[in-house]
């Protein structure tokens, strides 16, 4: 199949680039800056440009979309500029371009309103009480990207939880900084 993989820059698109490209796939990335995947061809562009997204889309078989803003802080228009229109522009593509599937990568964070979810089933993504601007933001697309799943697009939401390892920039790498900075606080004699 000729796959599609937004967001390829991050440590987790670039590891689905690269896994569908050692599997037999011929994948194309769309980022805004290059994936470094050996083997794929580069789109860059913005999820929010329509033109961008329409150049990505042409004649794939089927999209992970993984580009999103990911950040505990930001103005909350452009988490969902990103988040939630970008996700409605790529869907509309995917429409328009025939595509057959679509993978949305989510967060369980759409479904965590503040208590413990250990042991519970996958509830519905719940914007309203999804907590922070990403979360909600990701629980509007997941539910965006969900509504268009018919038998001309079928699409399935996963929700990796702390996803991490060798090229991550986004968890462990600033844990690592702020401690030999001396900027990591213990709280609660570090059994928080």
């Amino acid at each position: 199949m000729r796959v599609l993989v937004t967001g390829a820059s991050g440590l987790l698109g670039s590891a689905v680039a690269a896994g569908l490209r050692d599997a037999g796939h011929d994948v194309r990335t769309f980022q805004r800056r290059p994936s470094g995947v050996d083997g794929v061809e580069d789109v860059l562009g913005s999820v929010t440009e329509p033109a961008d997204v329409a150049r990505a889309v042409a004649g794939v078989d089927a999209a992970v979309h993984l580009a999103a803003k990911v950040s505990f802080a930001g103005a909350p228009a452009d988490f969902e500029r990103v988040n939630v229109e970008g996700t409605r522009t790529l869907v509309e593509a995917l429409r328009a371009g025939g595509v057959e599937r679509l993978v949305f990568v989510s967060s369980p964070s759409v479904a965590h309103a503040g208590s413990s979810i250990v042991g519970d089933d996958a509830s519905p993504a719940d914007p309203e009480h999804a907590r922070g601007d990403y979360a909600r933001t990701k629980a509007q697309a997941e539910l965006l990207a969900l509504a268009a799943d018919s038998p001309e697009l079928r699409v399935v939401a996963v929700r990796p939880h702390i996803v991490w390892g060798p090229g991550d920039t986004q968890l462990v790498e600033r844990v690592v900084e702020r401690a030999r900075a001396g900027r990591l606080p213990l709280l609660d004699h570090g059994a928080a």
